[in-house]
């Protein structure tokens, strides 16, 4: 029996977690720990003593939010500690088949394998998530499907990156390539680790692994509220251009690319009337995720509950 140990990062989603959990002691294939990281959730959130029914289950609770990356940079940094032969990363709401990990691991004498993700069914549109099964264009512009109906895929294929939505990763990989980055706090830290990944190994998806989902619902809605998201994504896709240009030349087209990107959306804010009396808010995040992204600043530079305390204060 290989030694599996599993991380889940959690914030504020105990319902989500506790079938996380129960999901990870079902699987076929017996895994040897479970660790949660708990990212400071609040007091009637934390999962306290539920989990602790079984003695696999290992309870981190941090001091402040770190965010899912900082999260799982805690949790793998105690994955290693117990010497795996693997490392199953998955969100807290992530609920793999009994036959997920049992399948992934059919598939660990592939070539020079370094991660294998299982195919990924949203449950609330009940539909694969095949977005997150990723290619990455050459010049680092764009993210797409590796292949977009999952009736195409074939049982085992290659890609360039995939969400931490049950990636089970070789800890000779892990060894050779590091953790995830804790400074990137939310918002593209998969992308990079495995991208990371990626350029050293091989990353598959198996079909017949599948892991359930939630889906995030794509919400048209004003939310100014979730702004703060905003500065994460630009910044850290900068910090990724920075990180992974082939050459000088490319990087600077990179960069340039996602500038452009933000002053587009800077105009959009100045000129569209639903942002009157957010403006100037939502223009120094878009700003300093710029600033902070060139000047290559990693780290929580934006506190979400300091940001939506911004938003309450504004009078429209």
């Amino acid at each position: 029996m290989k030694k599996i140990i599993a991380v889940t990062v959690t914030y504020n989603s105990n319902h989500f977690l506790t079938r996380c959990i129960e999901s990870l002691l079902s699987q076929s294939y017996d895994i040897f720990k479970i660790i949660i990281v708990d990212n400071n959730s609040d007091d009637e959130n934390k999962l306290k003593n539920q989990a602790l029914q079984s003695e696999k289950v290992e309870l981190h609770y941090l001091n402040e939010n770190t965010g899912g990356a900082g999260g799982f940079e805690y949790g793998m940094n105690r994955a290693m500690e117990y010497d795996p032969d693997w490392v199953w990363l998955m969100d807290d709401d992530a609920f793999p088949e009994e036959d997920c990990l049992k399948k992934l691991l059919e598939n660990e004498n592939y070539p020079n394998v370094g991660c294998i993700c299982p195919a990924i069914f949203g449950v609330d549109l009940s539909a694969y998530q095949t977005y997150h099964h990723k290619q990455i264009s050459k010049k680092l512009f764009k993210d797409s499907a590796k292949i977009e109906n999952f009736q195409n895929f074939p049982e085992v294929f290659e890609i360039d990156a995939n969400a931490f939505v049950g990636p089970l990763v070789s800890a000779n990989a892990i060894k050779d390539i590091g953790i995830a980055n804790g400074g990137l706090f939310i918002y593209g830290d998969d992308t990079e680790y495995t991208y990371r990944l990626t350029r050293k190994y091989k990353m598959i998806v198996v079909k017949s692994a599948v892991i359930n989902h939630r889906d995030v619902f794509a919400s048209g809605t004003f939310n100014p509220s979730a702004w703060w998201k905003e500065y994460y994504m630009y910044r850290n896709r900068i910090l990724f251009a920075k990180e992974f240009s082939r050459n000088s030349f490319w990087k600077f087209w990179a960069v340039a690319y996602v500038k452009f990107t933000v002053r587009l959306r800077i105009i959009s804010t100045l000129v569209k009337r639903k942002f009157k009396g957010y403006r100037k808010l939502r223009i120094s995040l878009l700003k300093r995720a710029l600033k902070d992204g060139s000047r290559g600043v990693y780290g929580k530079m934006i506190d979400p509950k300091e940001h939506i305390a911004k938003v309450n204060e504004i009078k429209v």
